[in-house]
C-alpha cells in the first residue's frame, strides 16, 4: 500500500479523488485503475455525521470494507 497523502480536512477540501492502481506479478502482469471518491464529513465528538449527505457505494471489484479502510489508513 502506498499512500501519497497524509490526512484529509474538510475545511480545506470537501472532496477528494484518490487513484487506486491494483497490479499483479503474473505472466503477462495484469492491472485495473479506478477511481475512489472520497467525501469528508463533519461530525460531532460522539461520531455522529452533521455536515454532509451520507451515500451507500458500491464496491464491483470486491473490495471488503477493511480492505478499504487498510488502503486508506
Amino acid at each position: 500500500v502506498l499512500a501519497k497523502h497524509d490526512s484529509f480536512r474538510r475545511q480545506k477540501q470537501e472532496t477528494y479523488l484518490l487513484p487506486i492502481v491494483v497490479t499483479d506479478d503474473g505472466e503477462p502482469p495484469m492491472s485495473s485503475t479506478n477511481t475512489l471518491t472520497i467525501r469528508v464529513c463533519g461530525c460531532s465528538r460522539e461520531g455522529i455525521v452533521q455536515s454532509c449527505n451520507v451515500e451507500a457505494f458500491v464496491l464491483p471489484i470486491g473490495l471488503s470494507m477493511g480492505a478499504l479502510i487498510a488502503i486508506l489508513a
